[in-house]
């Protein structure tokens, strides 16, 4: 590996997570989640083909589960969450998005469809 990409590596290792605080029934449930990469985005491409011109529920409830996290940095959720998670009313699913990753304009709440609806 190259002297940058060395460097680009240990840059990697010490971003830091960003927090999402949701208040359920007078208990808060705090999650963690590392910014979004270009594996993230492929690997979230290949389950979603048109997730970026169409992100959907069902895909940002994917990138959760792939990427949120508990404070000591294990799983938050598992596929078995999914149901769960897609059930949330859209503005918390994409409140938890948009707070535990940077808000990118292709997943703007105004952007995400329900595609329990289509």
């Amino acid at each position: 590996m190259s002297a940058f990409g060395d460097k680009l590596k240990r840059y990697n290792e010490t971003v830091s997570r960003r927090s999402c605080e949701i208040d359920l029934e007078g208990e808060t449930i705090v999650l963690y989640g590392k910014p979004l990469t270009g594996r993230d985005i492929d690997w979230l491409t290949g389950k979603h083909k048109k997730f970026m011109e169409n992100p959907t529920a069902n895909a940002i409830a994917d990138i959760i589960i792939h990427k949120a996290e508990n404070k000591d940095g294990d799983k938050a959720f598992d596929v078995g969450d999914k149901p769960v998670l897609r059930g949330l009313p859209l503005t918390l699913l994409t409140r938890i998005r948009a707070e535990l990753f940077e808000d990118d304009e292709d997943m703007s709440d105004d952007r995400v469809e329900d595609d329990e609806k289509n």
